[in-house]
């Protein structure tokens, strides 16, 4: 592909600078083929670290340019088992933990991945220093979140208990929209949080917690900034 190269000067320079450079091929490395075992977008994935610095290979495809989140579910008392996503373009995700992937162990950034280019993907998973033990995690596509539309409740289950669950909805510039909580069992106040991400895939509420005990999303909503597919983790 075509690569840019800037050459920039310092702003409280006013002078003149003359340069002169000359770009040299040292050599041609081929990167590494992105090779592993299929995964299914959305299935969950089972494995074993059974070795200290052992890593696991999985691969995936995408025919388009999508928004993915990686779900972790195991271990689910370890932030010692991390996730290394490659692609087109390189490394997009480097060593991030499956631990601190998502709701409130992330923080306030968006969990979501940006694949900008169609192609094949290697999800790499290993573990810090002598840590072994089994693994579960799901690649999720937004693109496959369950469509509702405003106004129509949703009753669900969270199973297990530490899964993401993903919807979507249709709505127009200046709607305000409030998420009204019917139930939540076990209460555990606001153990279980909820994003929302606009429809290019940025984040604009969240984590905020969904719990009976208050209302999520504050007592004014949220104006809808402009139409489109908003998706609710």
């Amino acid at each position: 592909g075509t690569y840019y190269l800037a050459l920039e000067g310092r702003i409280w320079d006013s002078g003149t600078i003359s340069y002169g450079f000359n770009l040299r091929l040292q050599g041609n490395t081929p990167p590494p083929a992105l090779e592993g075992t299929a995964l299914t977008l959305g299935a969950t994935v089972s494995g074993t670290i059974a070795v200290a610095g052992e890593t696991d290979d999985y691969v995936f495809t995408v025919d388009k340019p999508s928004l993915v989140l990686v779900d972790g579910l195991a271990p689910n008392n370890s932030g010692s088992f991390r996730w290394t996503l490659s692609g087109p373009r390189g490394v997009e995700v480097a060593g991030r933990s499956f631990y601190y992937s998502e709701s409130w162990e992330y923080g306030g950034a968006n969990p979501t991945v940006q694949l900008v280019l169609p192609g094949t993907y290697q999800l790499r998973v290993g573990a810090d220093g002598s840590t072994t033990g089994n693994y579960g995690f799901r690649v999720l596509d937004t693109a496959a979140a369950t469509d509702r539309a405003l106004g129509s409740v949703v009753s669900a289950t969270l199973n297990p208990a530490n899964e993401t669950d993903l919807y979507a909805f249709e709505a127009s510039a200046g709607q305000r929209l409030y998420l009204d909580v019917r139930s939540l069992s076990p209460d555990y106040g606001d153990w279980i949080s909820w994003r929302l991400l606009d429809p290019y895939g940025r984040q604009v509420l969240g984590p905020i917690g969904f719990n009976s005990n208050g209302a999520s999303g504050g007592d004014n909503g949220f104006v809808v900034p402009f139409a489109g597919r908003y998706t609710l983790l």
